[in-house]
């Protein structure tokens, strides 16, 4: 029995399995975003700077690799531009944090950027249950 392939937009062949590992990375990264910003967050506001610092470098760090995952995926779906919608959703959502991260170290307090934030957290969230790849893996 052959092993089922999928094409992309251009046309190459990938295994359901490669396909399963982008994903499960993809939304690895995704967990672990969440839990050092939330981590980072609550550092910085309980005063606790030392270990937020080197939480807020770790999620920094963490950047790039789930801007990558999640543009590994860009080509395996059929629907651009929902696909186009999560990705704009999801740099977005990475500056936002950045932004309100630093608003908290300026000790500049910004509720409306703070519920902002979360909003696109959830939402790009839900953009990700909403809009699947479009492939059944």
């Amino acid at each position: 029995m052959e092993a089922l392939e999928l094409k992309n937009r251009k046309g190459n062949t990938m295994t359901p399995q490669i396909v399963q590992f982008l994903v499960t990375a993809h939304l690895s990264m995704v967990v672990i975003l969440l839990i050092l910003f939330v981590s980072a967050n609550i550092f910085y506001k309980k005063g606790r700077k030392k270990p937020a610092s080197g939480i807020h470098y770790a999620l920094r760090g963490a950047y790039l690799p789930g801007l990558i995952s999640g543009g590994l995926l860009i080509g395996l779906t059929p629907d651009f531009p929902a696909i186009f919608l999560k990705a704009a959703t999801g740099l977005l959502t990475l500056i936002f944090m950045e932004i309100h991260l630093n608003h908290i170290i300026g000790h500049e307090r910004r509720p409306k950027f703070a519920f902002l934030t979360y909003f696109m957290i959830v939402f790009t969230l839900m953009l990700g249950l909403v809009f699947p790849l479009g492939i059944s893996v």
